[in-house]
């Protein structure tokens, strides 16, 4: 009877040990995405920074701010206008 009550709790935990053995990879596999998506913002904030410096620069205006500053230029040379 002690026999065969043995070869059950065996194959359980060996079921465990293998369940144990998938969520570890897959806990290890959940932080390294963690630490590859922290990666990737902190690269997008540093791009989102290139770019707003890109923006303060004054070589890198818009349309509109080159229509606004040149109307100012036009006036200030051209009074009567």
């Amino acid at each position: 009877m002690l026999r065969t009550q043995e070869i059950p709790i065996r194959d359980s935990l060996l079921l465990q040990k293998k369940q144990i053995n998938t969520e570890s990879k897959l806990l290890k596999a959940n932080t390294q995405l963690a630490s590859w998506r922290q990666l990737a913002a902190v690269i997008d904030s540093d791009e989102s920074d290139t770019d707003d410096e890109e923006q303060s620069d004054p070589e890198t205006k818009t349309e509109e701010e080159d229509a606004a500053e040149l109307s100012d230029l036009a006036d200030a040379y051209f009074p009567e206008r």
